[in-house]
């Protein structure tokens, strides 16, 4: 039921809620806006599940051995010189664009841990181009001793490099000067082989590698002696031990699954080789179907890799350009702050300074003297309403800016703006309308300064004699307060520039200060509510927002 009507005297303009905008670019000089859609940090990688993976990987891998030594057609011996150096390229490159990835895309705390598997990877590839390709190409009829012994220097090498990275809950430190040093050791190794290899113990006796069946009736490979299982149990037993680093490391991601897996398919080979050997010669045995199908793991992996890092630098670059594009604009808006505040001193400070001096030096008659002390007081009001909004706007962006919402008297509030727009004009009827007996949940002191600048931009806004309305209407345990004027209207596009800090309407009328709306709009949204347009060009505007209505 409506109370009394306030009888109609001059003031002002109207307002309507807004839902928020999801998408919408919070404020860049406010501090408490929320954050756009972006992280300037990067989102941490989401790792396949290592420990499932190397379960189900060794279990294939140990089962096929198993088949391989127990059903005949399972294993195979094919001798294809041309394609087995195809395949060692193919090997040798996926290593080292596999090392090439982890030094490249290795971020903290997990960065020395993959340098010393990359530089195991390293070492792997290069051995394998050194005896796998480039040898056999230069020698065609290569000492298969010399090959046996390079194949396992490189895995022995490669695995302990690899388990130094993947065991330790710290991975130690590796500077390039100590890769260095390692990778030439590594190389006087590899020439030590090619020098001495024919008089080092015999691996394996093969008389004739183009003369192995296809299929071979033995269980393991023919002619391998005791040197070379005892010697090929030391990359096994390290990969073993690198599988168990990397699932235990894979708990916290600091190693990606399927760096796990491509361990457990490499120790894999390992463990084939012991019983059915490619080394690098000119054969295909199972073991080669491990090396390659470790090695394709790892190029995979290190695409899926690059393609992660350079979307997590795509992101880093966006958000860097957003944030150098906030800084011009908050460098904008400080300009723009500066130009506003100089242009709304000057005007009022000259027109004081003007009529004081006429004053004080009698040039104005005694007829006109007061009203000339009326127009400076009324500039004084401007200058005060310009330092009361200035004011206003830092604190609402303090950080410890809060409302002190309470049961208030609706009545109360909308009779002291009614009692305010009588006091700073009187070209405008104004009228309140307001329930009787409505109580509100708001900090009165801030919804009255929300009332008072929305009437003082009805008032500044709209033609002299034209009326202006407050009206209080509840609806749904809230209560909607319209403030409506009959002006120029404003257009639809500038509906959400003039709730904007310093935003001003394209209308040539549209010389505010652009902070009065701003801070209605922040005030209303620290209680929970928006400051809703609802306005055209030439049929006046209504600004509304709602508040809890007490029980």
């Amino acid at each position: 039921m409506a109370g009394p009507m306030i009888p109609p005297s001059p003031t002002f303009h109207r307002f309507q809620q807004r839902p928020p905008d999801p998408e919408e670019r919070p404020d860049v000089g406010h501090p408490h806006a929320s954050q756009t859609s972006r992280n300037t940090s990067p989102r941490p990688r989401r790792s396949l599940d290592g420990r499932k993976l190397a379960g189900i990987t060794g279990l294939i891998v140990t089962t096929w051995l198993g088949l391989v030594l127990l059903v005949d057609p399972l294993r195979f011996v094919i001798y294809n010189p041309r394609g087995k150096t195809g395949i060692e390229m193919y090997l040798a490159l996926g290593q080292l664009f596999g090392a090439l990835v982890l030094v490249l895309a290795a971020g903290e705390p997990a960065r020395s841990r993959l340098r010393w598997v990359a530089l195991g990877l390293l070492v792997l590839g290069i051995g394998g181009l050194g005896f796998g390709y480039l040898l056999p190409l230069i020698e065609t009829s290569s000492d298969s001793n010399i090959l046996a012994y390079g194949s396992l220097l490189a895995r022995c090498i490669a695995t302990v490099l690899i388990a130094i990275g993947l065991v330790p809950t710290i991975a130690p430190p590796l500077s390039p000067r100590t890769a260095i040093a390692l990778m030439f050791a590594s190389g006087a190794g590899g020439l030590t082989v090619l020098v001495v290899g024919e008089q080092l113990p015999l691996l394996a006796r093969v008389p004739d590698l183009a003369n192995l069946l296809p299929t071979s009736p033995g269980r393991t490979f023919p002619g391998l002696t005791g040197w070379y299982v005892g010697l090929s149990l030391i990359p096994l037993a390290t990969g073993v031990v690198a599988i168990w680093g990397s699932v235990r490391h894979d708990r916290n991601r600091a190693v990606d699954g399927w760096l796990v897996v491509a361990v457990v398919l490499l120790t894999g080979g390992h463990l084939h080789a012991v019983f059915w050997p490619s080394l690098y010669s000119s054969i295909l045995t199972t073991t080669t179907v491990l090396r390659v199908a470790s090695t394709t793991v790892i190029i995979l992996g290190g695409i899926v890799a690059l393609r992660t890092l350079s979307l997590e630098r795509a992101i880093l670059l966006a958000d860097e350009k957003e944030r150098r594009q906030r800084l011009e604009e908050l460098s904008v808006l400080k300009r723009d702050f500066t130009s506003m505040v100089a242009h709304e001193l000057s005007t009022p400070l000259a027109a004081i300074a003007n009529l004081a001096q006429m004053i004080s030096l009698g040039i104005l008659p005694p007829n006109e003297q007061q009203s000339a002390a009326d127009r400076i007081q009324g500039e004084a009001r401007i200058l005060q309403l310009l330092v009361q909004d200035i004011q206003a706007s830092a604190d609402l962006e303090r950080d410890d800016f809060a409302i002190r919402a309470r049961p208030v008297s609706l009545g109360s509030l909308l009779s002291d703006a009614h009692a305010y727009g009588r006091t700073v004009q009187t070209s405008h009827p104004l009228t309140v309308t307001v329930p009787a007996g409505v109580t509100v949940l708001a900090d009165p002191e801030r919804i009255g300064q929300v009332i008072r600048n929305l009437l003082n931009n009805a008032i500044r806004h709209t033609p002299a004699g034209t009326p202006i309305t407050i009206d209080a209407v509840p609806q749904d345990k809230e209560v909607r307060v319209d403030i409506q004027d009959l002006g120029p209207g404003i257009d639809p596009a500038d509906h959400a520039l003039i709730l904007e800090k310093f935003g001003r309407g394209h209308h040539p009328a549209s010389d505010g200060r652009g902070l009065g709306l701003y801070l209605s709009q922040r005030i209303l949204q620290a209680h929970g509510t928006q400051l809703v347009i609802e306005s055209e060009p030439g049929h006046g505007a209504c600004f509304s927002f709602r508040l809890k209505e007490c029980p």
